[in-house]
């Protein structure tokens, strides 16, 4: 896939909305970045690994300390070695580096349960069908999320470089809050995982009641701190007059509903969890597919830039309204599971 896309670069961001003031430093970008994709993918597999172990604060801490390293490394390159983009892209990659080569060491002094080996390999076609319909809505989703960037940038591009730029502001500060909410998704897949699979549903319902009151929390806080200090935050990313007043509308936009953010993505997590594909990917596809990619290709041509705007707010809307439905209707049902779960268990004792 790295290589097709270093064959392809031009074209794909011509795809995305790339202007000609823009396309060259998209390009200094993703050349230097595109070579360590495989990298961040080993970073992510190896995360996982040890999430699922349960060594969650070793994946934790070698996160932060990638992240940590990047943001030290950036100003540095960018501006004190004056490389700019391509010193932003390559303190990306060093950082990638530093992260894997902790995992590597994880791995290669034991200090985990699993011992990854290439005789380990195991290519029986019910493993990878049984991964393959678990991962299938994830995998999917990204290449909506990827998708729904394009079509949200090109719709974009139609009014110029400043509301690329504003929408890049909005879209980052988005990103930032639905971080750490997702991470803490993440985090209590091992638990639901556990439970689910001992088949103690009462300690299923106790651990989701407790994320999902974080994640409505933390998003609904998010949302109301980025409204409230909105201006000063997209200062933060441009000097410009004109780009900060669009961005400070579209950053309003963009959070108007995210307190909504914390439902869905906990849901999805949870329907993963469970093993329940085909659920996860009705909620997991609301947001960046089949509510959201429509109505960037319709509203635009009908109400210009604020079209644009309210695709993504009606998306955030729809997608949270569905999360709540399917979360209610599984709530009831491990309820009613756990009550016939229960006399089993004490007639057995």
């Amino acid at each position: 896939m790295t290589v097709g896309l270093l064959l392809g670069l031009r074209g794909i961001f011509v795809a995305l909305g790339a202007s000609p003031t823009i396309l060259p430093i998209a390009l200094d970008y993703a050349t230097i970045l595109l070579p360590g994709s495989t990298l961040m993918l080993l970073n992510i597999v190896s995360g996982f690994i040890a999430r699922a172990e349960g060594n969650t604060r070793f994946s934790m801490w070698t996160m932060l300390s990638a992240f940590i390293l990047n943001a030290l490394l950036d100003p540095i390159f960018i501006f004190l070695l004056d490389l700019g983009v391509r010193g932003a892209a390559l303190a990306t990659l060093l950082s990638q580096i530093a992260a894997i080569s902790l995992y590597i060491g994880y791995f290669t002094k034991g200090w985990g349960t699993v011992f990854v080996r290439i005789s380990q390999v195991s290519l029986r076609v019910d493993r990878i069908r049984e991964l393959a319909f678990i991962g299938a809505p994830a995998t999917a989703t990204s290449i909506l999320s990827a998708l729904a960037g394009m079509f949200l940038y090109g719709a974009a591009a139609r009014f110029g470089d400043e509301f690329v730029a504003a929408v890049g502001i909005a879209v980052r500060i988005l990103t930032i809050g639905a971080l750490p909410i997702t991470g803490f998704c993440i985090g209590s897949q091992a638990v639901l995982g556990f439970g689910w699979g001992a088949r103690d549903l009462a300690r299923v319902l106790r651990v989701a009641k407790f994320m999902l009151s974080i994640t409505v929390a933390l998003s609904f806080a998010y949302s109301t701190a980025v409204m409230l200090f909105v201006r000063p935050l997209v200062r933060l990313f441009s000097d410009s007059d004109k780009v900060t007043e669009i961005a400070v509308s579209t950053c309003i936009i963009f959070h108007l509903f995210f307190g909504l953010f914390g439902i869905q993505c906990f849901v999805t997590t949870m329907l993963q969890s469970l093993g329940r594909a085909r659920l996860s990917a009705v909620v997991s596809f609301a947001r960046h597919g089949y509510l959201f990619i429509p109505a960037v290709l319709l509203f635009p041509v009908i109400s210009g830039f604020s079209g644009v705007l309210a695709s993504q707010a009606i998306a955030e809307l729809g997608a949270g309204m569905i999360a709540l439905f399917v979360m209610f209707r599984q709530f009831a049902e491990l309820r009613q599971a756990d009550r016939h779960i229960q006399p089993g268990i004490e007639s057995a004792l």
